[in-house]
This record gives C-alpha cells, structure tokens and sequence, in this order.
C-alpha cells in the first residue's frame, strides 16, 4: 500500500485506485524496456571487446559472470534469467559448461596496451552485474504491480491461482498473499510459513531469491478493492486516502 501511496503527490484529481495501478504498471514496463535494451547494448560491447582483445580467457570476469548466469546459484529470478539468457544468445555468447576446465592463455607475455585492455574489460563486467541486479529488481517490482492490479480487477489470471508449495489450486480471493518483495503468490499458510524462514514461497519452483518477511505478505483481500469497480471513482482507494489524510495532518 505505501508502494503505491509514495508514487503519487499529496495533492491530485482526477484519478482513481485502479487507474493508479495501471499507471504504475505501464511506468514500471517501460523502465524494464529500458534496462534490458542498456543491458543489451552493454553485453554486446563485451563480446565485441573479448574479440578485439585476443585469445579468449575462459576464467576472466566476464566468463565467470556468464557462466554465473546459467547456474542455480545464478540471477535469483526466473523471469529476470530467462531475458538475460536471451540476451547473451542474441549477442553471440554461447553457454559452455564445460568451459571453466579449460586451461587460460598465457597472459604474463602479453603487451601493455592489451593487457590495459582485458583490465578495461574485467572492469565492464562489474557494469553487466550492476544491470543484471537491476533487471531482476525490475522484473519484480513489475510483476508485483501487475498482480495487484490484476487482483484488483479480479481478471482471469487471478482466478485460477495455485500455491507453489502445497499445490492448492484455484485459491480464494481471502486465502491469496503477495510478495511485495517480489511479487509472487500463494495461499497465505504457505506463504507465510516460508517468510518466516525468509524465502520466497518460489524458492523451491523458480529459483526467487528475494528477502521475504512477513512483512512483505500482503493479503489480496485487503487491498482496498473499489466496490463497483467504478473507474470514475476520485480517490486511490479508502486505504490510501486515509493515509494521505493522516500525512497531511501531520
């Protein structure tokens, strides 16, 4: 809820909480666009950088990093995996396991200006991690704004949701909890049982990585759905009014 209330000034007309939603949903889109073009672009230097550089080191930074990508311990998102696995083959980077065994190029003989070179390359590596670290927070603040707004239009999606734990199928509106950590969702037994051990109720199933708390678990039933669903409602929902009420007062 005080995701949703900071996106927005003190002092506005004309809006409504489902239409809040939508906006933050379509804002979030855009900046994911965004991070996966830079990341592209930033790769794609990689590769062509490793290629001017010479003799490729399958222990450099960059590698490592690659290969990182692919393994479980690798990204922390299934969402945010599968983008960059796109990405990586895109630009020409194929997935080798196998590569880690083989032995690097003799480096110490090299000359100053390429050895400046891989240094300049090891160094962009660190740009890649910052970005991949984006696209997964990205991809998670997405993914929680897209199933609010779904919750709160009650769309299809939301009516055939499963636990990813105990397998319970086709959940309640009442036993549904979020992540706002991550978005992802369960029955509320389930979910709150795994952010008490501090992990996401997809750990097991895809990987998620996100810091759960109990904190984090939002009830679907509690977030203020507006009766009627009436579009032309001019509030963010009475939850989101009062606070703002209680903030002005202030």
């Amino acid at each position: 809820m005080l995701k949703r209330c900071s996106h927005f000034e003190l002092e506005v007309h004309g809006e409504n909480a489902l239409k809040a939603c939508e906006l933050i949903v379509e804002e979030r889109t855009k900046q994911l666009h965004e991070c996966l073009e830079e990341l592209k672009k930033q790769f794609a230097k990689a590769i062509a950088d490793e290629k001017r550089i010479g003799p490729v080191d399958p222990h450099s930074h960059f590698r490592e990093w690659c290969r990182m990508a692919h393994s479980d311990r690798g990204v922390g998102d299934s969402d945010a995996k599968v983008a960059l696995h796109q990405i990586q083959a895109e630009a020409g980077y194929v997935y080798r396991a196998d590569d880690r065994k083989k032995s690097s190029p003799d480096l110490d003989s090299e000359d100053k200006k390429t050895k400046d070179a891989r240094w300049a390359h090891r160094e962009h590596s660190h740009v890649l991690k910052k970005l991949e670290k984006e696209l997964v927070g990205r991809h998670r603040s997405l993914r929680y704004f897209t199933v609010v707004r779904d919750l709160q239009q009650e769309s299809e999606r939301t009516r055939s949701v499963s636990c990813p734990v105990c397998g319970k199928e086709k959940l309640a509106i009442s036993d549904i909890a979020i992540l706002s950590s991550c978005g992802h969702m369960g029955c509320h037994a389930c979910v709150l049982a795994k952010a008490q051990e501090e992990e996401c109720v997809c750990r097991q199933r895809d990987g998620c990585t996100a810091a759960a708390r109990t904190l984090n678990i939002v009830k679907a039933d509690t977030l203020g759905m507006d009766e009627d669903r009436d579009m032309s409602v001019k509030h963010f929902g009475m939850k989101l009014e009062k606070v703002v009420a209680l903030v002005k007062c202030e």
